[in-house]
């Protein structure tokens, strides 16, 4: 929560739809990393980006069918973002006029 400006963050809401981005995921890790006191991959936190899936993969218990869900939801909705950006970004620029 601390990272996202947010008291409080519910353990099943997506990091990136929260408003979270790279830079704050490298805060995040490194946060993790020092609290745990083991080294926490990005791509784990890129893969797993709620707490509750995060969780379940740093403890072992990630393959449970509900984790599963979980994560295959998250990765749907990191998906359908990158379509999104995708598709702004093919997008051609307004053209400027000369006044």
């Amino acid at each position: 929560g601390r990272v996202l400006g947010r008291a409080a963050v519910d353990a099943r809401a997506n990091f990136f739809d929260l408003g979270g981005d790279s830079l704050a995921m490298v805060r995040v890790q490194a946060g993790l990393a020092e609290q745990l006191r083991r080294d926490v991959a990005v791509v784990d936190l890129f893969r797993y980006p709620n707490v509750r899936a995060l969780a379940a993969q740093l403890d072992g218990t990630e393959n449970t069918t509900g984790n599963r869900r979980l994560r295959q939801a998250a990765q749907r909705g990191a998906a359908r973002r990158h379509r999104a950006q995708a598709r702004l970004a093919r997008r051609p620029a307004d053209e400027e006029t000369d006044s």
